[in-house]
């Protein structure tokens, strides 16, 4: 981040966001929701649990949705609502395949999703706001390495060190696009979108780290996938239309543009 904003010469804007204290304290809610989402799902990860993790996510579109609708007043057509009542559906069913109270995919939908919604609340910069971000998590990051160095020093082959700082790197750039995507789409909108990496964990968790399936997991997967399909063919309609005789002054607004 250091180096894409010298590259950009935007220290200028950093330090009047740092002179914003309302902006300060939403990124800062936001670093904690964030944080506590990345936590959370390195804990899945290491306590074999990545299908809760995939449920989480899962679940993270609906619950964008409808912040999206509620707070953001968003509005979805007829197919779009038909599209989030299959998806919901498939959640139910994934939910239901499950053994125990899914805490783990609880914490990331609800801790990811209100992200979300607080990022795109408060519109800064993306790049600037991940670094602000970063910044305040990272007292906690140092306290968390004081207390487990001899974890970290013993337990781990030099190549797995390697492997976690890239794992940085794999984590800001994805996140980065998902705060720049904010800027652009409705929270209604992007959160269908979410459904691609859960469903890239999904087939990880199932043909790579050989989890456990079901037929109703399978049938999950089906009923949220059909529900993509018809959200993207719904856009892609939408978008083909032609425009009407007064969607040119429309259209010449950004923010009427980025509602759609």
């Amino acid at each position: 981040m250091v180096l894409l904003l010298t590259g950009q010469a935007r220290w200028a804007q950093v330090a009047s966001t740092l002179r914003d204290r309302r902006t300060l304290l939403w990124l800062l809610l936001a670093a904690l929701l964030v944080g506590l989402n990345w936590l959370v799902f390195v804990y899945a990860v290491l306590q074999g649990q990545i299908l809760q993790a995939s449920l989480g996510y899962y679940i993270t579109p609906l619950l964008s949705v409808l912040l999206g609708l509620g707070v953001l007043r968003e509005t979805l057509r007829p197919l779009q609502w038909c599209c989030f009542a299959l998806a919901l559906v498939g959640v139910i069913l994934t939910a239901l395949a499950g053994t125990g109270f899914p805490w783990i995919a609880l914490t990331l939908a609800f801790s990811f999703s209100f992200y979300g919604l607080v990022r795109k609340l408060i519109r800064i910069e993306p790049a600037i706001g991940l670094l602000l971000e970063t910044t305040f998590l990272l007292p906690l990051a140092i306290g968390w390495l004081y207390f487990t160095w001899s974890d970290w020093t013993t337990g781990l082959a030099p190549l797995d060190h390697g492997l976690l700082a890239l794992a940085g790197v794999i984590t800001a750039v994805p996140l980065l696009c998902f705060n720049q995507a904010l800027q652009r789409l409705r929270l209604s909108t992007l959160g269908f979108m979410q459904y691609v990496g859960p469903s890239v964990q999904f087939l990880l968790a199932v043909f790579l780290l050989q989890e456990p399936m079901n037929p109703r997991r399978w049938m999950s997967f089906a009923f949220i996938w059909v529900a993509l399909a018809l959200f993207t063919l719904d856009s892609w309609n939408h978008h083909r239309k032609p425009p009407g005789p007064w969607s040119k002054s429309a259209n010449s607004s950004p923010h009427l543009r980025a509602a759609r």
